[in-house]
């Protein structure tokens, strides 16, 4: 830790800071009247006690310590020094006792972004779990670009969106999920044997999209993009749930991911759900937040999506026997 002179100002000798590790080796020295005695306490040399003192007196701009007598005796300096080392040492084991008992106590507060498909699938079941631990708990949803400026604003605390924000600095992401995109159709739509081409449901239906500002419907008007797929636009929603009932309404078909599906349960009945064979495409959920922030609290959360994402294999199994091969936890 260093200490810092703000009134300082440029001299021939001496620096702007002092560093408490090395006030702490000076107090022992001049309570005891012995660098044997400094070196063990710390652990260190004899030699490395004088080094530290002697950066000291460096940082100070005058000697601490009068060598020519036995036993040593402070300078003017040094007993100035000495007389405020005890109370600054004493407060700062008190501020590290402190800030020691916030980053292991109860959070006062949590502002988290929640991603629209894991909101309404998973996010219960989180916010439950997470209420032991914080004091207040803020939840926002939405689409991933608003969740990301958001959390780049210091608006929220941590999101969970399909965005890993890589080119932010201090920003750190965890990938909680990855799960394949799968094709559905309404329940009416007959098909040959196998899962029927990009191509050709584009050429059959009308293809319901997410919206073009969501990160999921740029995913995927890129893959088509890349399979010169390029069926005309026109419908498009920011929500799973919109997208999942407008198929089982007969209207098109969309591509969609597992956990989408369970965003849409009553519609579920009303579609067919098909693997993307040719071209397979998906999507990884992260949490991201900022580094040295909110310690442990990202690994706490990881821990609890597992858990939840887990529970959730038995009901993707119940639309598709092969639907959980596609969901992945991480």
């Amino acid at each position: 830790m260093q200490l810092t002179n703000p009134a300082r100002k440029s001299r021939s000798k001496g620096s702007d800071h002092l560093e408490l590790r090395a006030i702490d080796v000076f107090s022992v020295v001049a309570e005891t009247g012995s660098m044997t005695a400094a070196a063990l306490k710390f652990s260190m040399t004899q030699p490395a006690v004088s080094q530290i003192l002697k950066h000291l007196e460096t940082d100070v701009g005058a000697p601490l310590l009068d060598r020519e007598l036995r036993p040593m005796r402070l300078t003017p300096a040094g007993e100035v020094l000495f007389a405020r080392a005890q109370r600054l040492l004493r407060d700062a084991e008190q501020l590290y006792r402190e800030l020691h008992q916030v980053s292991e106590a109860k959070l006062q507060r949590l502002r988290i972004g929640l991603v629209d498909s894991f909101t309404s699938t998973a996010g219960p079941q989180l916010i439950k779990a997470l209420q032991q631990d914080v004091e207040q708990l803020l939840v926002w949803s939405g689409i991933a670009p608003d969740l990301r400026n958001e959390l780049v604003r210091r608006d929220l605390d941590l999101i969970i969106s399909p965005d890993p924000i890589h080119d932010v600095d201090n920003i750190h992401s965890r990938r909680i999920l990855k799960e394949s995109f799968v094709i559905i159709v309404p329940d009416s739509f007959s098909q040959r044997e196998g899962s029927p081409s990009l191509a050709h449901l584009a050429s059959t239906l009308p293809l319901v999209r997410y919206s073009h500002r969501s990160l999921i419907g740029m995913q995927i008007r890129k893959h088509l993009g890349r399979l010169r797929i390029d069926p005309p636009r026109h419908l498009e929603f920011d929500t799973s749930d919109s997208v999942v009932a407008m198929v089982g309404e007969g209207i098109g078909w969309a591509i969609v991911t597992p956990l989408c599906l369970l965003q849409a349960p009553a519609a579920l009945s009303r579609v067919k759900v098909l693997p993307i064979t040719c071209a397979p495409l998906s999507r990884s959920l992260y949490i991201a937040y900022r580094n040295g922030e909110f310690n442990g609290m990202p690994e706490r959360i990881a821990d609890i999506c597992e858990r939840i994402f887990d529970g959730m294999l038995s009901k993707l199994q119940q639309v598709e026997p092969w639907l959980p091969q596609h969901f992945q936890a991480e």
